[in-house]
């Protein structure tokens, strides 16, 4: 909401004191004997695709409806799932990292001052000493 917005009043429908982030409403006050049935409803920002998007661990929609069709999730509803808008979490998953800058002058100024080491294996054929592994180190001076 804009600073300064003040809610009208016809728009209030509850109000209750807030406590370390959470709500407190307190239902004793209601009598169960009154004339007026007291009924609370809670209405999702997102829409139900969405939603279902993040609860099956942002599954693309394509197997959602799939999962519908087969019946294979218990309460998943019984209609086609479209994309509205992009999920921002399936784009940050997306991206790549961009590559380094190239360093124009060499700071390595002796030998052994930077090693860069790579360990593979097991391989199918080993070596002289019967070994399955391999460290490969590189000196970056020389």
């Amino acid at each position: 909401m804009k600073p300064g917005f003040v809610v009208p009043e016809e728009w209030v429908v509850l109000k209750a004191p807030r406590h370390n982030d959470t709500y407190r409403l307190d239902m004793t006050s209601v009598s169960s004997s009154s004339p007026v049935m007291t009924c609370l409803l809670a209405k999702s920002a997102v829409n139900a695709a969405k939603l279902w998007h993040k609860r099956l661990a942002h599954v693309n929609f394509k197997n959602i409806n799939n999962l519908v069709r087969q019946n294979l999730v218990e309460g998943l509803p019984d209609k086609e799932f479209k994309l509205d808008d992009k999920c921002v979490s399936c784009g940050l998953g997306k991206i790549h990292k961009k590559s380094h800058k190239l360093k124009m002058v060499n700071t390595i100024d002796s030998v052994l001052h930077l090693l860069h080491m790579d360990l593979f294996g097991p391989i199918s054929i080993k070596s002289v000493g019967c070994k399955s592994y391999c460290l490969v180190v590189t000196n970056d001076f020389s």
